[in-house]
């Protein structure tokens, strides 16, 4: 790597750059107020062009919460308070309550890769040796948990449609991560009502249930690719090392530009553990910086539905496997 650290001249140059946030940020919001409006006055005139609108639509959803992803680690605006300020009015459009999520986010980038530091922010795993020392019921709410239709389709609705709105999901003393979510169901509320009173109230239901459906499933897919692969890297708290957390236990999913442009550029999600300060515009540039990419884990659209069958980490492998392997 020529950077690995926030001290390196490359890294230092890969920081947030004002002028490029805020066309970013506008384009997006733009994006998203023209679809949003299309989709209402093409509901009951076009399927075809309604249909294409919900669906780009999600994946300007999709890239606004790359933003907020990013301001959940101060890495797109100059300011703190910035970044804070602007996380918490995304979350009104992507549904996702800022604090609590950063939280649950800045947990996940400190212990990714740790098997004593699983299953907060992430992907619940299971070592071959825990699984078979379930019982039957626990093995079988594993298996349902990790099912592909089950994980994705069932899965978003729960989590961005239910768990998401519940504020005692945090700890009683988190008061900011309860008041975080309250303030985001009041500002939800707000807004859709708003839209109603101005639009037909069930044109508006429908396509805010829909397109947000659509991209929940879509960040739940790109999610699960990041971290659950063949070769992915997890070990003991004791041997941990951050470099190989991030360029081991990270894909890249290789996506074409339109690919990566209608995701945020959050493929290429090595560089993004490596060094979460660097804005998601600026990570194609750092990928490009890097001396080699040999070692990395290079996964394709071809390879996702192979990602989604691995269930458990053997130990004695050193990789992620499929149930009975």
């Amino acid at each position: 790597m020529r950077f690995t650290s926030l001290i390196t001249s490359d890294a230092r140059k890969l920081r947030s750059d004002s002028r490029k946030s805020i066309t970013q940020l506008s384009l997006n919001l733009m994006l998203y107020c023209i679809l949003y409006i299309t989709a209402i006055y093409t509901l009951e005139s076009s399927l075809i062009i309604f249909s294409l609108s919900i669906l780009f639509l999600a994946f300007i959803i999709v890239r606004l919460f790359i933003v907020q992803h990013d301001c959940s680690h101060y890495a797109y605006l100059k300011k703190v308070s910035s970044n804070n300020t602007l996380g918490f009015i995304l979350a009104s459009l992507t549904h996702v309550p800022h604090y609590y999520w950063s939280r649950q986010h800045a947990y996940h980038h400190a212990h990714s890769g740790n098997l004593e530091g699983r299953n907060i922010g992430d992907i619940k795993l299971l070592t071959t040796s825990e699984h078979k020392k379930l019982t039957k019921r626990e093995q079988l709410t594993y298996r349902l948990y990790r099912n592909p239709f089950i994980m994705i389709v069932i899965g978003s609705l729960f989590q961005f449609f239910i768990w998401f709105k519940n504020p005692f999901i945090s700890d009683k003393k988190e008061t900011k991560s309860r008041n975080s979510i309250l303030l985001n169901n009041l500002l939800l509320f707000t807004r859709i009502t708003a839209l109603c009173l101005i639009f037909s109230w069930q044109a508006v239901l429908i396509i805010e249930a829909l397109s947000l459906w659509l991209a929940s499933m879509l960040a739940i897919i790109l999610f699960y690719v990041q971290h659950n692969f063949k070769d992915a890297y997890w070990c003991k708290k004791a041997e941990w090392d951050h470099k190989q957390a991030s360029l081991k236990g990270a894909s890249f999913l290789n996506l074409n530009n339109i690919g990566h442009w209608l995701t945020g550029n959050i493929g290429y999600h090595h560089i993004h553990h490596l060094d979460s300060k660097i804005p998601n515009y600026l990570l194609p540039k750092a990928h490009q910086l890097m001396e080699t990419q040999s070692d990395l884990n290079v996964l394709n659209l071809k390879d996702i539905p192979k990602a989604f069958s691995l269930k458990l980490w053997d130990e004695n492998k050193s990789q992620l496997v499929k149930f009975g392997a």
